[in-house]
């Protein structure tokens, strides 16, 4: 969508489908259960031979109906049947005319089957998350360095192994953590150059975001100060490389991007500013190093201008796109097969934008009241989920920037962070009040809350977060980690890959006019075999 033709604003935000948990009743079809299903087949059997066969095929040429199906009267007394009550005589009209596909009166078997079998998919889908999302009880430590700085990133450290957490304060303290939460060291960062970390001269400032970037083994730290520091974690042991200093903005926002069959070739260090500008600063040949740097006997980290490292094009090509946003960009994600990146910031002018790195096709401008505090985005599945100031998530197909797909509500204060986990098909968001939601994609229900029991939480008092207090590790062990001030929490996620497992048939339909058999199990929900 073009910046000349922006969308309209937020009264335009009409979702197509708004759910509200905890709130949401239950219908005729959410009551029907399996053993109802077979006193369906009974009851069918038993309409049906009332009639008797010649009739049925009278009734059949003469009607043009199908010999197995009913009338409305006739498909109240079979669910009266089944169900054993007639309190659902409304609802029951209404699942009548919703299962009344051929818009003639009557609701053949297989069709109200099908019914049953995809509620029993939905609930059962529902049910296995409670118990499988979450495999453990959450782990909670607290980083007694910080001194109640809260923690402003955490990331996860994979290679060299073994697998390390490392979180890093607004005041500039790393700590590393092993898979287990336990500390192994600390590090303070100290923005004057030249001198090593701890240094009873060092400036102290806040620290904004950070990243880690696999394939040259540092993590970028940005600052108030305008600067970027560059950590090696090669070793057991890390320590500051480089200060990148002279940012024509603060940092407010970090992203890095390589290419993991090719870790030598180039990559990107990415970063939106308070400006609302994005910077690109491109490593061309990481393997023989990020920057040329004379030879210094100085201890602690070397500092590099990015105004003197432009010039320098055979390792840096740097390029910035300003004015993307009117505010702050406070979230940034790169795709590198379609060279897009997305920001986002708390304008209602530009609160997400999708644009070209080159910009050389429009953007696209969403614009939503109040702007939008944090977002997750599915390439693959163009799906874009966002939170702002008020509690609800909103869920956007990613090429419609008018109304979202949905609202999902059931936070009681604002969301600070949201990850979309694509194989679980699951959404995982954090509230300010440490509570954590699981919401289902498909069925845009939240299937888990867990209100996480951190020390430091009084009743009726919301502690500072971190702008990103939410990681989503999608290693061989999955977990969750969520940080409340300078508190950690780690919960293990049940492998995605586990919940293929198969388990004995309860039930098999065959559907004849898509020549399709449905299974149901104890475990898994139906599936379609062709």
């Amino acid at each position: 969508m073009s910046k000349d033709y922006p969308c309209e604003v937020s009264e335009m935000e009409t979702p197509n489908r708004t759910v509200h948990h905890d709130v949401r009743s239950a219908g005729l079809n959410d009551s029907l259960q399996l053993h109802h299903l077979q006193l369906l087949f009974d009851t069918f059997s038993q309409q049906l031979s009332i009639t008797g066969h010649s009739q049925r095929r009278v009734r059949a040429r003469n009607t043009g109906h199908p010999a197995d199906t009913l009338s409305l009267e006739q498909f109240r007394s079979a669910l009266t049947t089944a169900m054993g009550e007639e309190s659902w005589s409304d609802k029951m009209e209404e699942l009548f005319r919703e299962l009344e596909l051929s818009c003639d009166g009557h609701v053949g078997r297989e069709t109200l089957c099908d019914c049953v079998l995809q509620q029993l998919k939905q609930s059962e889908d529902t049910s296995e998350a409670e118990l499988s999302d979450i495999s453990s009880e959450p782990v909670i430590r607290r980083c007694l360095r910080y001194k109640q700085y809260p923690v402003i990133r955490i990331v996860e450290v994979s290679q060299p192994p073994p697998l390390r957490y490392i979180t890093i304060s607004k005041r500039g303290t790393l700590t590393i953590w092993n898979s287990q939460l336990h500390v192994i060291e600390s590090l303070e960062l100290c923005e004057n150059a030249g001198e090593k970390g701890g240094s009873s001269r060092q400036l102290r400032t806040w620290m904004t975001d950070a990243v880690y970037m696999p394939n040259v083994h540092k993590i970028a730290v940005a600052s108030m100060s305008r600067n970027i520091h560059l950590v090696d974690v090669s070793t057991s042991t890390c320590f500051e490389t480089f200060h990148l200093s002279g940012l024509r903005h603060v940092a407010t926002a970090l992203c890095y991007w390589y290419n993991i069959e090719a870790p030598g070739e180039r990559c990107a260090l990415m970063w939106g500013d308070e400006k609302g500008a994005v910077n690109l600063l491109w490593f061309l040949q990481p393997h023989k190093g990020l920057f040329e740097t004379p030879f210094s006997k100085q201890s602690g980290p070397q500092q590099v201008f990015l105004s003197d490292i432009c010039g320098q094009t055979s390792l840096i090509s740097y390029q910035q796109s300003p004015k993307i946003h009117s505010e702050p960009i406070n979230r940034i994600r790169y795709n590198p097969r379609t060279d897009l990146i997305a920001t986002s910031s708390e304008s209602s002018t530009s609160s997400v934008v999708i644009m070209d790195v080159d910009q050389r096709s429009d953007s696209y401008i969403w614009k939503i009241e109040k702007g939008v505090r944090c977002f997750d985005i599915s390439w693959s599945l163009s799906l874009l989920v966002t939170a702002g100031l008020d509690p609800d998530l909103r869920i956007w197909d990613r090429y419609v920037t008018s109304r979202p797909v949905a609202v999902l509500r059931g936070h009681r204060t604002t969301v600070v962070d949201v990850a979309i986990h694509q194989d679980l098909g699951k959404i995982f968001s954090y509230s300010k009040d440490a509570v954590l939601k699981i919401w289902d994609i498909s069925s845009e229900r939240c299937v888990k809350t867990i209100p996480l029991r951190f020390p430091n939480i009084q009743t009726g008092h919301i502690l500072g977060q971190g702008n990103f207090s939410l990681l989503l590790n999608l290693s061989r062990a999955p977990a969750l980690l969520l940080s409340c001030r300078e508190y950690l929490a780690l919960l293990q996620l049940q492998n995605a890959a586990s919940n293929s497992e198969s388990a004995a048939f309860s039930c098999t339909l065959y559907r004849r006019h898509l020549r399709q058999i449905l299974s149901h199990n104890e475990i898994s929900a139906p599936e379609g075999k062709h």
